[in-house]
């Protein structure tokens, strides 16, 4: 509860809670408010609810000019090296009590103050509970008006400020975006959405004003929009609709502008506005649900434009959301989510290799989902796997070409490489284009498979007319008979090279002479086959 007196003299400011020694440091500041009458506080008392003393010269006398500022310190405090000596401005009158404390020592949860003139009339009282932070003084806003509980305020400077005016006071003429008055409808638009924007302006200062709300991104305005005047004290909230964001998070600037401003710090807040990213940005591109001893679940992604990942999420079938960390990528670079931070030596250099920051969705082997969502909730891509997809023990499932509709399973394949995976880099799968009908080229031909390093080995370079193929290779000789198969429903990448090395099923060395050879290529989807048949030459020294 609040009380006041009306009179020439205030008490403007307490620093009851000093951070270093409370014994020393307290203060209270007195204000003369006449505009013609100069102050003797000479013999004038203070007082807590404990104790009374009596107020002294400190060798600046005791006389407050009109406007001038008294600050009372107790007798221990140092007028020449106290914690103050930097920030009192000259011309203010410091004073002692006659005790080392004001009081019984300014309480830090609660206390009364009471001041009295030389004749032991009351001039202004107050009472205060805990109201600011350890090291700050507590600040009348309104010198001229009561001490209620909203005219009085934490300074905003640590210390306060002792002999100068108050850091709360209001300004003439002062303009203010209310912090946390701003916000957006809908809460995450897509691209090109209307947005609606609320914000309020106050009148904090002592003089009305007239002005404008301007939006603008990048220094360059967006919108303005005019208000009427507005009185001290009053809160105005303006809506303002405007479109043509891209997706990402937009950064903007609220400023509000009135003549003869006096605070400018406070006139422009930074507002955030998150438009949703448009499907398939960040698309799914190759994942492990079946891994064998030594290997690692992992999901593979691709950007088609550079965007930040901050706060986007990869979910399986649990919704479990599994939050990514703050990510920037650029566009047609890879993304490797995995289960481990030691799987990154797996991964190139080049790509982006990322733990999720609350663990990996734990992938099932047969039956799973795969979704990916950026930080407004959007759907960036997503797919169903069922035992029906080409899901293998210890071998990736790769997509075709990264731009494929991930939900369709028959864009996707079983890893063809040596290392089983492709984390990170091209997938074993892809091709530029799918031809119209497969081809084969054998080299070298004539081959001579004697060992003496020298075209010992038959290259066979195959591009199939399907994303991926299931291989048998058969060599004939030249009555019909079958002496060879060194591939029987082996599973490949749309283009590819293979080879024979001379040897027959038994592990004899073919003869010299001419053979034939079938290539039997079955799409994996849909189960079509095409066929090649050609003839070579094996051939050895003389």
């Amino acid at each position: 509860m609040f009380i006041s007196l009306h009179a020439q003299a205030v008490i403007s400011e307490i620093m009851y809670n000093p951070e270093d020694d409370e014994r020393i440091n307290e203060f209270v500041e007195v204000v003369n408010l006449s505009p013609t009458d100069t102050l003797d506080f000479s013999g004038w008392t203070i007082q807590d609810k404990s104790g009374s003393d009596t107020i002294e010269e400190s060798g600046f006398g005791s006389k407050v000019a009109p406007g001038g500022y008294g600050i009372i310190f107790g007798s221990d405090y140092s007028i020449e090296a106290g914690i103050y000596q930097d920030i009192i401005p000259p011309g203010a009158i410091l004073m002692r009590v006659d005790d080392t404390r004001i009081g019984n020592g300014l309480g830090n949860e609660e206390d009364s103050l009471f001041f009295y003139n030389a004749s032991g009339i009351l001039i202004d009282s107050l009472g205060y509970s805990d109201m600011v932070q350890e090291g700050y003084s507590l600040e009348k806003i309104y010198l001229d008006q009561e001490n209620t509980l909203e005219n009085w305020a934490q300074s905003l400077d640590s210390l306060g400020t002792p002999g100068a005016p108050n850091s709360v006071i209001p300004f003439d003429i002062d303009a203010t975006v209310v912090s946390g008055s701003v916000y957006h409808e809908p809460l995450y638009p897509n691209p090109g959405e209307e947005v609606t924007l609320t914000v309020s302006v106050a009148n904090p200062g002592i003089m009305p004003f007239s002005g404008s709300i301007a939006v603008s991104q990048e220094n360059i305005t967006l919108l303005e929009d005019s208000f009427s005047e507005m009185m001290p004290g009053d809160t105005l909230s303006v809506s303002m609709v405007f479109s043509g964001f891209s997706y990402g998070e937009q950064i903007i600037d609220i400023s509000v502008s009135v003549f003869g401003e006096m605070n400018p710090l406070n006139n422009t807040v930074e507002h955030s506005i998150d438009v949703s990213h448009p499907f398939g940005i960040v698309t799914l591109n190759e994942f492990l649900s079946r891994p064998e001893t030594g290997q690692s679940e992992f999901i593979e992604l691709v950007s088609t434009e550079s965007v930040n990942l901050s706060g986007w999420t990869v979910m399986d079938e649990t919704d479990t959301e599994r939050v990514l960390p703050n990510l920037s990528v650029h566009s047609g670079e890879f993304i490797v989510i995995a289960t481990d931070s030691i799987f990154q030596y797996q991964v190139p250099a080049s790509a982006v290799f990322a733990v999720p920051v609350n663990g990996f969705p734990s992938l099932n082997n047969d039956e799973d989902k795969i979704a990916i969502f950026d930080k407004t909730g959007a759907v960036i891509d997503s797919l169903i796997y069922t035992s029906d997809w080409p899901l293998e023990d210890g071998r990736s499932t790769e997509k075709f070409r990264p731009e494929y509709l991930s939900a369709e399973q028959s864009r996707w394949g079983v890893s063809v490489v040596e290392t089983a995976m492709t984390p990170g880099e091209q997938n074993s799968l892809y091709y530029e284009k799918l031809p119209g009908s497969g081809t084969i080229e054998y080299y070298p031909n004539p081959f001579s498979p004697d060992g003496d390093g020298i075209d010992d080995r038959l290259f066979i370079h195959c591009k199939f007319p399907f994303e991926q193929a299931i291989l048998k290779l058969e060599i004939f000789d030249m009555v019909g008979r079958t002496i060879a198969t060194p591939y029987w429903n082996v599973v490949l990448a749309q283009e590819t090279l293979i080879s024979w090395d001379g040897y027959r099923n038994n592990g004899s060395p073919a003869r010299i002479g001419i053979y034939l050879i079938k290539v039997t290529a079955r799409d994996a989807s849909t189960g079509k086959t095409w066929e090649d048949i050609q003839t070579v030459v094996l051939a050895k020294k003389l």
